[in-house]
């Protein structure tokens, strides 16, 4: 592409041109300042980096679902052990309670 634009401004007198001189085209600077960043360059590349960032975001959400259920398993065991003290307690009491019924 670029060729071809540098052959339209010039129009062919580069061949019989002995000396270097400077030639402005149009565009020439963003294009390499484009094709500096092959990854906005090439669009394979671009994909295949949302394909990475999009790939580490999900591994991060999953990190956290899994450290989630963890603490989830953690506080339904805590609320187990604290259902079976409660009725533990409810029991003594009622035992205290009958036994101690007697001298009152």
């Amino acid at each position: 592409r670029s060729t071809n634009e540098c052959n339209n401004v010039i129009s062919g007198a580069w061949a019989t041109c002995g000396v270097d001189y400077g030639v402005k085209l149009p565009g020439l600077d963003d294009q390499l300042m484009r094709y500096q960043n092959p990854k906005e360059a090439d669009p394979i590349m671009k994909v295949q980096e949302q394909v990475r960032v999009t790939t580490e975001v999900v591994h991060q959400a999953f990190t956290g679902l899994l450290e989630r259920g963890e603490h989830l398993e953690v506080l339904v065991k805590k609320s187990e052990d604290l259902t079976a003290l409660t009725k533990k307690f409810a029991s003594d009491a009622k035992s205290l309670n009958r036994c101690c019924g007697r001298f009152f």
